[in-house]
């Protein structure tokens, strides 16, 4: 009877070490030169969670955030390993380390692997001319930003745990730091979200955010409010019951609908608040009018930019802010 039991846990413990790197879904051969085998996620007939749970960086800066004091805002970038221009924009505008002194602000952008060799060389060189990217074993590709997101929680409970907000971006956003820094007792809430809330949200069986019919069968909306991903600002001492909610939370791809919906809903103690009346989200770049045309009465704080507008779109939000030109 016991030579069946050892048996049994072996093959449960084999089973699992098989499904865990199934699941893993990387290729390590552009790091380490070596080849492995591309297996395709299956979400439809197996409970899976997400693959950042552990592991280690690829990139990664253990001093970007201060020991001996907290941090006010870190700006938590979900970017394409391709968007090397966005990166730079932001690096030097509302990401920049100096530019909010003695307030302090700073910036990380989270990134998958890539499989062309020569955007993974240009990632390398940027990280070590700024030592602000966090690379994470898993492909960099639409699919996986639920991965990036539960990799920069981990993150920063590992690295940056004394920060008061966390201000999760995608990298085609431009932020009004100023405008949020003298706002902030309008975020004096603790255990919150802020951001556009979406309610009752469809659930899609096809098209860009399908969700397979073997999730969720039979309910047609999300059972919780989300929020809309491009723009939400965190108080600090959410990440750590998030990250430990998706160790129990099982894996959702579309990563507004998991980290800002399913993971909040599961802890049951984390309030999503829609923004203050004049610090208003703007996902298209349409929001950009407002800046250039009202100014310092403009209610946005945050609106989507093309790239080729980014930099005037910056000028609109020194000048509202009386700011010099840089």
């Amino acid at each position: 009877m016991k030579h069946k039991k050892i048996i049994k846990i072996l093959v449960i413990l084999c089973i699992l070490t098989v499904l865990y790197f199934y699941n893993l879904n990387i290729n390590l051969s552009i790091i380490l030169n070596i080849s492995t085998k591309q297996f395709e996620l299956k979400t439809d007939s197996e409970v899976t969670y997400p693959v950042t749970l552990s592991g280690e960086f690829v990139l990664n800066n253990l001093t970007i955030c201060p020991r001996d004091r907290y941090v006010t805002a870190l700006v938590l970038v979900h970017t394409a390993a391709q968007h090397f221009e966005r990166r730079r924009n932001i690096r030097s505008t509302y990401g920049s380390k100096k530019l909010f002194l003695p307030t302090e602000v700073r910036v990380v952008f989270l990134v998958g692997i890539v499989q062309n060799l020569k955007i993974q060389e240009k990632i390398q060189e940027e990280h070590t001319q700024y030592g602000d990217i966090i690379q994470g074993q898993f492909i960099d590709t639409y699919h996986n930003l639920t991965n990036k997101g539960i990799m920069g929680f981990r993150w920063i409970l590992n690295y940056c745990n004394n920060v008061d907000y966390v201000i999760k971006v995608d990298d085609d956003v431009i932020f009004d730091m100023w405008r949020f820094l003298d706002n902030l007792e309008a975020f004096n809430s603790t255990r919150s979200m802020f951001c556009t809330p979406i309610y009752d949200g469809q659930i899609f069986r096809d098209g860009k955010w399908t969700v397979p019919e073997s999730q969720f069968v039979g309910v047609t909306n999300w059972p919780w409010t989300y929020c809309q991903g491009f723009v939400v600002i965190m108080t600090g001492e959410v990440i750590r019951e998030l990250f430990h909610a998706a160790h129990v939370t099982p894996f959702l791809w579309i990563d507004d609908v998991y980290l800002f919906g399913y993971l909040p809903f599961q802890t049951g103690n984390i309030t999503i608040r829609p923004m203050p009346k004049m610090l208003q989200l703007e996902p298209n770049p349409e929001g950009g009018l407002c800046l250039s045309v009202a100014g310092s009465e403009c209610p946005m704080v945050a609106v989507g930019v093309e790239e080729k507008m980014f930099k005037f779109h910056w000028k609109m939000i020194l000048l509202r802010n009386n700011k010099t030109f840089s």
